[in-house]
């Protein structure tokens, strides 16, 4: 089973992202998860769903490889300030005439007064300031930010399954779902629509795994063991265990319902 292709097919949703109707389900989705998890952070509409996943996986969304691109950007064409404070290695070198010795011990002495002096901090704390607005428009645009991590059975049934629906209108979808997994499907199983499990490496995209997690049948803490996950690991089975079968039920939203009008 084929997982939808997100990161290379992430323009045909991000188009959508706007849509009043996809953010009430968003708004309504993200709510709703953060009421029933007691999850300890309040809804706001300028951050994105990473934001609210268990752990911090949504600080590495944007690589220090990128950071360290867009900085040398930003300092190019003047929206940061260089650090002019920082020691410089090369006027210390010809000031010692080439002799690396003496430049080196010159060096990092400067380095270590710069250091004490708190200037570096200063400096990444507005060098931070002024990437932010970039880097938050990076992350809009990747899709790992719509990646609401512990939450499948609040994210699936609504953002990916109105997604599917807008993306395959000719394909019947519909939401399967059960303690360790809820998940998006096809009705003859031959597609899956799966953010969370979505895999860029694999060649199904994650598609198998993500039926297998959703149908699973057996003992969960069996399960856990069996995949080396450690009891005080966060996980997203751990929330759902004591839930009873119509709770799963009326969990599922394939429809707005659930949505709340005003954004």
């Amino acid at each position: 089973m084929n997982n939808f292709n997100f990161k290379d097919n992430w323009g045909e949703i991000y188009k959508r992202l706007e849509y009043h109707s996809v953010q009430c389900v968003i708004k309504s989705s993200i709510k709703k998860y953060l009421r029933e998890t007691n999850f300890p952070l309040k809804y706001d509409k300028e951050l994105l769903p990473c934001h609210y996943s268990q752990g911090d996986a949504w600080t590495f969304i944007v690589s220090d490889e990128e950071k360290d691109k867009l900085r040398e950007r930003l300092t190019i064409d003047g929206t940061i300030e260089k650090d002019l404070k920082f020691p410089n290695y090369k006027k210390i070198l010809k000031k010692c005439r080439n002799d690396k010795t003496k430049a080196d011990a010159i060096y990092d002495e400067k380095y270590e007064k710069y250091l004490d002096s708190h200037q570096s901090y200063k400096y990444e704390t507005y060098c931070n300031e002024k990437m932010k607005p970039y880097i938050d428009e990076i992350m809009k645009n990747n899709y790992k930010s719509y990646k609401l991590r512990s939450g499948c059975h609040y994210w699936n049934n609504t953002f990916s399954l109105k997604m599917a629906n807008y993306i395959f209108p000719k394909e019947n979808w519909e939401v399967i779902s059960n303690h360790l997994h809820t998940t998006v499907v096809n009705k003859n199983r031959t597609k899956v629509f799966d953010i969370l499990m979505y895999n860029e490496n694999a060649d199904d995209f994650g598609g198998d795994e993500a039926y297998r997690y959703a149908t699973f049948e057996g003992n969960i803490e069996q399960w856990l063991e069996n995949n080396n996950i450690l009891p005080d690991q966060p996980h997203p089975t751990s929330e759902y265990q004591e839930k009873s079968e119509e709770y799963f039920n009326n969990l599922i939203v394939d429809d707005e319902s659930d949505i709340e009008t005003e954004i």
